[in-house]
């Protein structure tokens, strides 16, 4: 059990696991693509090196096997292309596929190149056909140490097996090449699992990384809107005011803009009358009414009871409808006023026109406070416009 946890961390979650495993399909696809081209080029320049060198007689027993040993490798970097893209183009579970065809590949040519490796002891006893494979494998394919290992112990197996059989002079005599291939394969054991962990730390610290920067992101996100919203009412404060202005205004064209001003009518007395906490309460439910019906533009508390709304694209007739249903939706409430035989309302200043920078908006603001005012002065509970 030890030994299967050792060989499965770091351990990913389902989710996890499938991204990884698209991340490592492209990228050993990224190496298999020129090494297996390399290889069918390599191996058709050798079958045709081979049939001239023999004048297309293959009249020896050597030709005749290394023929068979490049038409073997040739068929089955032919078939992991055909068989790649069949399972691309059919499978859900392409990539934990592809990753499965690229182990048994380099399996296959693991193998391969234990037997060429073997076969050229006849005439010489390096090891560079198998030292260029099995290092190439460990470094390039990824393999879970479950199958590595047996890859690597299957063709080591074959080379010590093999050797004898060809080797002029005897074991003792070319004691050296075995003990080279016992440590080749060892180092490319230790390469491809030192590679099979690495790759996947390396993963689970990236995940990692980007979840801590998603959540500092969103985090951040949150003290923005908190630091952009009123307290009491929820709705954008003075502060996001200014810089709702400043992002409109970065455009180069003049927009045309309705600037509402609303105003709760007689705020004070019902503090008076009532105490704070009943005035926060009333302050909270005058906001939420108004934002019922205020469904384009951003609806800001300008301060204590008063609060301005910004429609860009509306012009004079639309912000005096708005006006009026915000007026109206708020008289239904129906909350007691400061001297109980009223409902509280409110009074509502309106006006349109075009801004393109910000002291066209101060301009229009200021034409919305005197329609308030206007409102204020012809007895409350109405829209004044300019």
């Amino acid at each position: 059990m030890k030994i299967n946890r050792f060989f499965q961390n770091p351990a990913l979650d389902a989710e996890q696991e499938r991204r990884f495993m698209d991340m490592m399909e492209k990228r050993c696809w990224k190496y298999f693509l020129p090494v297996g081209s390399s290889i069918i080029v390599f191996q058709i320049y050798n079958i045709f090196y081979a049939l001239q060198y023999t004048g297309f007689q293959l009249n020896t027993r050597a030709s005749r096997v290394y023929m068979t040993l490049y038409l073997i490798l040739l068929t089955v970097v032919a078939a992991a292309f055909l068989l790649r893209k069949t399972v691309l183009s059919r499978s859900k579970e392409k990539s934990r596929l592809c990753l499965l065809l690229y182990q048994w590949f380099g399996l296959i040519l693991l193998l391969w190149a234990a037997c060429v490796t073997v076969y050229d002891q006849r005439v010489s006893d390096n090891l560079n056909v198998y030292t260029v494979a099995a290092l190439g494998i460990a470094v390039l394919v990824y393999m879970k140490p479950a199958f590595s290992i047996p890859c690597f112990l299957a063709a080591e197996l074959v080379v010590l097996a093999g050797m004898p059989r060809f080797q002029p002079g005897g074991m003792l005599e070319h004691y050296g090449v075995y003990i080279n291939s016992v440590v080749l394969a060892a180092t490319a054991v230790a390469v491809s699992i030192y590679r099979y962990g690495t790759v996947r730390e390396e993963f689970r610290k990236q995940e990692l990384i980007e979840r801590q920067n998603r959540e500092i992101l969103r985090k951040s996100q949150e003290l923005n809107e908190l630091a952009s919203r009123d307290a009491l009412t929820g709705l954008w404060n003075r502060r996001f005011l200014e810089i709702f202005l400043d992002d409109l205004f970065q455009k180069e064209e003049s927009v045309s803009m309705a600037v509402i001003m609303i105003d709760v009518d007689e705020f004070k007395q019902y503090n008076d009358t009532y105490g704070h906490q009943q005035g926060d309460d009333c302050l909270r439910r005058v906001a939420n009414a108004m934002k019922l019906v205020v469904s384009r533009g951003r609806l800001f508390r300008y301060g204590g009871e008063e609060f301005v709304c910004v429609v860009p694209g509306y012009g004079g007739k639309e912000a005096a409808a708005l006006g009026e249903e915000i007026r109206k939706n708020v008289e239904r409430l129906g909350i007691p006023a400061a001297d109980g035989k009223k409902s509280t309302t409110v009074s509502v200043g309106v006006t349109a026109g075009i801004a393109g920078q910000r002291s066209d908006f101060d301009r229009l603001l200021g034409a919305a406070d005197s329609a308030l005012y206007q409102a204020k002065t012809s007895g409350r509970n109405r829209v004044g416009k300019v």
